[in-house]
């Protein structure tokens, strides 16, 4: 992973004396500091690449935990997310944010933490008899910054505190030395997306390889922590069954079943936006010239068809090298759950019990459906 090193930072003025805010910025005792009383002093339409270079430490208002976007005719697995950390330093082709922080997309740590955590706490302890899988990784890669925002640090913490909650920290690094030094319930689970190596040299820029990533897993894994992977997006590009079928055989190799908590699939989408963005950034890249068409909720994807095939060839490499590995589809229809696993979820709380089976004491795993075949 090539590292952030920000040429500007700004601090909003509310957030001046937070033991957070203080501890990030010996990070950079060279840097001068900017203290602003608001983001709409640096919230403005630039250079994508400029602003990856720019650091704001700042207040997060509004709704700390929020449910993912799975709408319209999409199945919901009931993912819960969280962000400390707003835009990425790293150089996805296909990256989204791209597009989603066009107009506000200058790297923002929040470092009011204790008052996001207080809040996430109160929706948990609503419902107490529910296991919460909750994200963080979606609006920046969780461990690609830890190094100096310590937020696993953070994370740790509330998930030892809070039994009824899955923690999951996604990342393209091998970031981890933070992790590797806590004490855990094995309720964070820490996941990779990965992708061909072939693959990340051409679309996943500054990202760590395939190889190292693994390893990372690897050493969290010995550390007793869950592990998960993430073929999102799947790319259909030539040789694509041959591609995945080394990297399923590879987790295989270094992984039991038992180790893995979930495995998800997802096929390459994006916002109508991002395609002239990702194509001025990045013009050796050709992923956005693939046969792909809008779908129902605006974003652009491979032909379902395509997908199907994807889907079905992951399926049958998971079931055979990984046994009973619990994966599913990722922002997909209704439609192509059925034709790839030749039924649906019967409601969100069937897919969420699958998923967290592993973690329901054994008096409750009875109950559970199934998607995988006998």
């Amino acid at each position: 992973m090539q590292g952030f090193y920000p040429k500007e930072i700004y601090v909003e003025e509310s957030v001046r004396n937070l033991v957070t805010t203080k501890r990030i910025l010996k990070k950079f005792p060279n840097l001068p500091v900017e203290y602003i009383l608001s983001r709409d002093q640096i919230k403005f339409p630039q250079d994508h690449t400029r602003a990856k270079r720019q650091l704001y430490l700042a207040r997060f208002q509004g709704q700390a935990i929020k449910t993912c976007q799975g709408l319209g005719d999409y199945v919901c697995c009931q993912y819960y997310t969280i962000s400390l950390v707003s835009d990425c330093h790293l150089e996805c082709t296909y990256c989204i944010l791209q597009d989603y922080l066009k107009n506000n997309p200058v790297i923002t740590f929040y470092t009011n933490v204790e008052e996001i955590f207080d809040q996430i706490r109160k929706r948990i302890q609503e419902q107490p008899e529910r296991i919460f899988r909750i994200g963080t990784g979606e609006l920046s890669d969780s461990l690609a910054l830890d190094h100096f925002t310590e937020f696993t640090k953070d994370y740790v913490d509330f998930a030892n505190e809070n039994n009824n909650v899955l923690l999951e920290l996604k990342t393209k690094t091998t970031n981890i030395q933070n992790l590797l030094t806590l004490k855990h319930k094995r309720n964070v689970i820490v996941s990779w997306s990965i992708n061909p190596q072939s693959y990340i040299e051409k679309e996943e820029h500054k990202c760590d390889s395939l190889s190292s990533r693994l390893e990372a897993a690897r050493k969290c894994a010995d550390q007793g922590y869950p592990v998960a992977f993430h073929f999102d997006p799947l790319l259909c590009f030539p040789n694509w069954e041959k591609e995945y079928a080394t990297v399923v055989n590879e987790l295989s190799q270094k992984f039991l079943p038992k180790e893995i908590a979930w495995i998800s699939l997802g096929s390459l989408r994006f916002t109508k936006g991002l395609k002239k963005i990702s194509q001025e950034r990045f013009p050796k890249s050709k992923i956005m010239t693939a046969e792909m068409f809008p779908s129902p909720d605006g974003k652009i994807r491979y032909f379902r068809p395509i997908r199907e095939i994807m889907y079905r060839h992951m399926k049958e490499l998971i079931q055979k090298k990984l046994k009973k590995v619990p994966y599913y589809l990722c922002m997909e229809t209704k439609a192509v759950w059925q034709n790839v696993f030749k039924k649906i979820p019967q409601n969100y709380s069937h897919l969420e019990n699958y998923l967290t089976q592993n973690f329901y004491p054994k008096e409750k795993r009875t109950t559970l459906e199934t998607y995988q075949e006998d």
